[in-house]
């Protein structure tokens, strides 16, 4: 295994890719140093520095991750102590510049963002500068100090349910809040009409019930055609409804609970309203006026009860005998009157021979 390895390493190939490594790294002028410790491991070791009063332009710095990406390439001195090389002073410069614009204002950092990516760039998606391993973005700049990516993520997802289930709750009591407000609304209008039971909706002209006045009608009646949907109706439009006939609309049998009705007036903007049953030339209330259609027999109000002309009275027994035999009297007589007398006849028929 290790000759194979070994042979494979000394190939021509290999070689060409040793040395374009070697060159790029040698171009990195400033390398981490920390060693296999870590950032975790080093950051005792700066503080206690810190606390020695040996201090250099790095330790200006305020921004904890931005200072730690600098002494993490700091080279140490005969006695220990972090020196900055001069192919880093630029980059030590340029951020004590960046940190001074923000604390004057004259430089605002974006939400994402923090001092360090303000002079390097933008960070790599898969890891961050200055913090260490198995850490991102969002923890880093963010602030959460959890080691554990897994963690972030359970926290990040119980935080989002805890925050759908705030914002279900505040939709549904903004619902309750617009149902009570339409109800005091509908109950306040005086153009709104609620829906009960058909069985006792009864019209202002009579004390019928709807439904009975309708299968009583003999003659086209006038109406208002309430809105078929909801449990609080108002008018929608006016017109007529018609007595049974034949039970057929639109060559369409009249469905169960429905009247024909046809439509004179249509109230407001409810043209677009959808009628229960739609036919081949009509869809929606605009498209049914002066028309028939198929309409609920609880959303219908009877304005007008059907007329009916009086009958003429008549004798409720025929004549009796007794006026029957004086009225054939005063025929009998009258009769006679009219017939000429012997005399008359004689007279006349001597007249005759002259």
């Amino acid at each position: 295994m290790w000759n194979d390895f070994v042979k494979q390493k000394s190939k021509p190939e290999f070689k060409e890719i040793r040395v374009k490594a070697t060159a790029s790294v040698m171009m990195n002028k400033n390398p981490s140093r920390l060693g296999p410790q870590g950032y975790r491991g080093m950051r005792p070791r700066w503080e206690q520095e810190m606390e020695s009063g040996v201090l250099t332009k790095a330790h200006q710095i305020s921004s904890e991750r931005a200072r730690d990406y600098i002494f993490a390439r700091l080279k140490c001195d005969s006695s220990g102590a972090l020196i900055v090389t001069p192919d880093m002073e630029p980059l030590v410069d340029n951020i004590v510049e960046k940190e001074k614009q923000v604390s004057q204002g004259d430089l605002e950092i974006r939400p994402g963002s923090d001092l360090l990516v303000e002079v390097l760039g933008p960070e790599h998606p898969g890891r961050m500068r200055a913090i260490g391993y198995n850490v991102g973005l969002k923890q880093s700049i963010l602030g959460i100090k959890e080691k554990n990516r897994k963690k972030h993520e359970i926290l990040d997802l119980k935080e989002m349910k805890a925050k759908q289930e705030e914002h279900a709750k505040s939709i549904a009591d903004m619902e309750d809040k617009i149902a009570s407000l339409l109800r005091e609304i509908a109950k306040n209008n005086d153009d709104t009409v609620t829906s009960p039971s058909p069985v006792v909706n009864k019209t202002s002209l009579e004390s019928t019930p709807v439904v009975d006045a309708l299968d009583k009608i003999s003659v086209p009646t006038e109406c208002e055609l309430l809105l078929p949907y909801g449990m609080v109706q108002r008018r929608c439009a006016k017109g007529r409804v018609h007595p049974f006939g034949n039970g057929i609309v639109h060559s369409t049998p009249l469905q169960k609970d429905h009247v024909k009705v046809s439509v004179d007036i249509i109230y407001g903007d409810y043209h677009s309203l959808h009628i229960p049953v739609p036919t081949s030339d009509a869809d929606n209330l605009g498209e049914a006026l002066y028309s028939f259609i198929q309409w609920p027999r609880h959303a219908i109000l009877l304005t007008k009860t059907s007329y009916s002309p009086p009958s003429v009275e008549k004798d409720a027994s025929p004549p009796t005998k007794k006026v029957a035999s004086v009225m054939d009297n005063q025929v009998q007589q009258y009769q006679k009157s009219k017939q000429p007398s012997g005399c008359q006849q004689l007279q006349r028929g001597q007249h005759k021979n002259l």
